[in-house]
């Protein structure tokens, strides 16, 4: 994210950061771990989950980053619990 900023001048909060499966445990792990001043204009996640969800903390500042988590019930490798856990 930073070399793109970087190489291009677009700002992070025009950036929008999505992943499926363990692309968006990462996309959300990430968006939300950023510096202050990196908040994104939000993160999707599509049959993801947060990895290690009860270790987790949100970057102070970044509480408000829009998050669109889509996961079906039906996903053999990442069960909708691990989903549903990432809510809190």
């Amino acid at each position: 994210l930073e070399t793109e900023h970087e190489a291009t001048g677009l700002p992070f909060n025009r950036m929008v950061l999505a992943g499926f499966s363990q692309g968006g445990a990462l996309s959300l792990y990430t968006g939300l771990q950023l510096k202050q001043d990196q908040a994104l204009a939000g993160v999707v996640i599509m049959s993801g989950y947060l990895p290690k969800a009860s270790a987790f903390a949100i970057t102070p500042g970044l509480e408000t980053v829009p998050i669109l988590h889509c996961h079906g019930t039906q996903d053999n490798l990442v069960h909708p619990s691990l989903a549903s856990k990432s809510k809190t």
